[in-house]
């Protein structure tokens, strides 16, 4: 075992050991920490939903379609230490142009980059592909760039 695979492990044991301590299995805390995570998952949603009727609004695309021309992203991700939502920055790997007329058969998925985890429950910070990796995490991830459709 390398010294960051060491490093990176230690940070997790040490996050999943002082969120089971605070949070012990069946109580009140824990089961509150469960409601505002299925909560959190539905806000993001939503967020992501009028953030693509906002864009199709402003650059004359009709909603459902979007195209999205941001070169990062948060995506939800399930924490390697307490198992609750975290989120995973992501950036775009081809910084080619998305045109309209290569996705008009459904929708153009690419594959992003994942660069960090952060999770606001338990508080760990994973930074880099390689210690991503380590834990477990998908370092690619697929992004619905373009949607025709509902």
């Amino acid at each position: 075992m390398t010294a960051l695979q060491q490093a990176v492990w230690a940070k997790i044991k040490a996050r999943r050991e002082e969120f089971q301590a605070k949070y012990p299995d069946g109580s009140v805390q824990r089961e509150a920490l469960q409601v505002h995570d299925v909560k959190q998952q539905e806000t993001h949603h939503q967020q992501e939903r009028e953030a693509d009727q906002q864009y199709s609004q402003t650059a004359d695309i009709p909603w459902p379609y979007a195209v999205y021309v941001v070169s990062n992203i948060t995506k939800p991700e399930k924490c390697p230490a307490c198992s609750f939502q975290g989120m995973l920055t992501c950036q775009r790997i081809n910084d080619g142009p998305v045109t309209v007329e290569s996705c008009f058969h459904g929708s153009l998925m690419e594959v992003w980059e994942a660069l960090a985890s952060r999770c606001e429950i338990c508080g760990l910070r994973l930074d880099g592909r390689e210690e991503l990796e380590i834990a477990g995490v998908e370092t690619e991830i697929e992004v619905e760039v373009y949607r025709v459709g509902s």
